[in-house]
């Protein structure tokens, strides 16, 4: 499989893709397991928040190992746990073991979505490693797009148990392409030490890049932007809107479809305009959507129609920020794509839950809509906020676009 070709595409897209889906494809099945056990009542969303637990850790050691050992052994071991846990969630007998396996599965899951990124920045450069990251962050769109839809099939002809099954079918077949299909990426001349004082002095390095670290916290608080959203929709659209399970689906899928257009345009348009142009112009509609979402809630006037369109312009603007962001930030950390990578997403996953985790502890105080709007304005403006400072502060040595 060669770099930049179209299955080679699709494969990282799927790779980077399976989190997401294991996120969304549950979230029509989390009221039958509030009444398949006992002690689930109200607090089916904690299969959400253990899996965010899991994965927001795992990239920080991941990362390293992914750059000292390649990128295919902790590709496939990743994949191989995903699905032992993904089986122990369909066969379990309590609530609480589920959420031991959810944990375990998010923990795999992190182990997956660092190494795709990593692959690009071993065998692509400048424009090119822009492009390939949009595409990818289209083939994750799709993942919201369909996975409620499945998830709402499955419970139609099955069971919930069903939906856990279906995510290790599909992490084994992709274990599968991996292991016969995907070379190794990571040159054994390359592979730093994994000393403790050497990995220490790597996340040092890591984390005292300003560039990295002010484009990781755009990258992040766009990322918990649009998750504030997706935690609450089922909430806002079903239990405010009055939506069924089905119309939900359809829905969460269609503003989902925003993320696809976003990454779209970003490729069409990174040989085009800087990354800092992208990014600055994605936020500002991000920014604009959000806080007129939330006077809308307010003011009391927020409907079923006013929001889808606000809310797609959110996910719109965050395709657009993901590829150029992340572009941003791994530029110069070619020689720790991986660990880079992986500090990556554990703050992406890390602000992400606790964007949720505030949405849900506003919405005992405030309405779904008011707690949801609010917690999306909080990280836009901080997101934006931190491009700006980014801007005025200019850094000779690292400065992008």
């Amino acid at each position: 499989m060669k770099p930049g070709s179209s299955a080679f595409i699709v494969l990282l897209g799927a790779l980077s893709a399976l989190p997401p889906i294991a996120i969304d494809m549950g979230l029509p099945a989390i009221p039958s397991i509030e009444a398949a056990f006992s002690d689930a009542v109200g607090r089916g969303p904690l299969t959400l928040s253990v899996f965010l637990f899991g994965f927001a850790v795992t990239p920080l050691f991941a990362g390293p190992l992914a750059d000292r050992f390649g990128r295919r052994p902790v590709m496939l071991s990743g994949l191989f746990l995903f699905a032992i846990a993904a089986v122990g969630c369909a066969f379990t007998t309590g609530f609480s073991a589920l959420l031991g396996f959810r944990l375990l599965q998010g923990i795999a899951g992190g182990a997956c979505a660092v190494v795709p990124f990593a692959i690009v920045r071993d065998t692509m450069n400048g424009v090119a490693v822009r492009t390939m990251f949009a595409r990818i962050i289209a083939a994750i769109g799709v993942a919201p797009l369909v996975a409620p839809l499945i998830g709402s099939v499955l419970l139609g002809i099955a069971s919930w148990e069903m939906v856990y099954l279906s995510q290790g079918m599909v992490a084994l077949a992709l274990a599968h392409t991996v292991a016969f299909c995907l070379p190794e990426t990571m040159a054994k001349d390359r592979r730093p030490s994994l000393a403790l004082a050497s990995l220490a002095s790597r996340y040092v390095e890591v984390t005292t890049n300003r560039t990295f670290r002010n484009f990781t916290l755009v990258y992040a608080l766009s990322f918990a932007c649009k998750f504030a959203y997706i935690s609450a929709s089922a909430a806002v659209f079903i239990q405010t809107f009055g939506l069924s399970a089905s119309s939900f689906a359809v829905t969460f899928g269609l503003t989902s479809c925003g993320l696809i257009v976003g990454s779209s345009l970003s490729a069409r348009l990174s040989s085009k305009l800087s990354p800092m142009m992208l990014i600055g112009c994605a936020l500002f509609a991000m920014n604009c959507a959000v806080l007129l979402s939330l006077l809308l809630a307010l003011l009391n006037l927020a409907t079923l129609w006013t929001l889808v369109p606000l809310v797609t312009i959110v996910t719109i603007s965050f395709g657009i920020v993901a590829p150029n962001a992340v572009h941003c930030a791994m530029q110069p950390m070619s020689s720790m794509a991986a660990t880079a990578s992986g500090l990556s997403r554990s703050v992406q996953m890390a602000l992400g839950a606790a964007a949720s985790a505030l949405a849900a502890m506003a919405a005992s105080s405030l309405t779904p809509v008011i707690s949801m709007s609010a917690v999306m304005a909080v990280c836009a403006v901080a997101a934006g906020g931190i491009l700006l400072w980014h801007r005025l502060h200019p850094s000779p040595a690292t400065e992008l676009g």
